[in-house]
């Protein structure tokens, strides 16, 4: 990441901008190594369709669980019966699938 900020010739932050910051602005970019490298070393092993479909069903947790505490200042939408079945369908799906 930091070859291409020299590459593209992008202004490194200042501190001020550093702090004036949250802490889960910063989350993104780790998150996304995370990601990217844990795509990379799991493709050869259980597939393209296998990774996206847990990709979504990690998204889907995680929007879940941010609406349901109101994380992140995102507005508060509770755990219902219905969101919670719409779930469960796309766990099983990706379970059926690696079957």
């Amino acid at each position: 990441m930091l070859v291409m900020i020299v590459l593209m010739r992008e202004p490194f932050l200042s501190y001020s901008a550093i702090t004036r910051s949250t802490w889960w602005s910063w989350s993104g970019g780790l998150f996304g190594e995370i990601y990217i490298t844990i795509s990379i070393l799991l493709l050869p092993r259980i597939g393209t369709f296998a990774i996206v479909v847990l990709i979504v069903i990690g998204q889907l947790g995680t929007s879940l669980s941010f609406d349901h505490f109101g994380a992140m200042n995102v507005p508060h939408y509770p755990i219902t019966i219905a969101r919670m079945f719409g779930a469960a369908f796309l766990v099983v799906g990706a379970i059926l699938i690696r079957w």
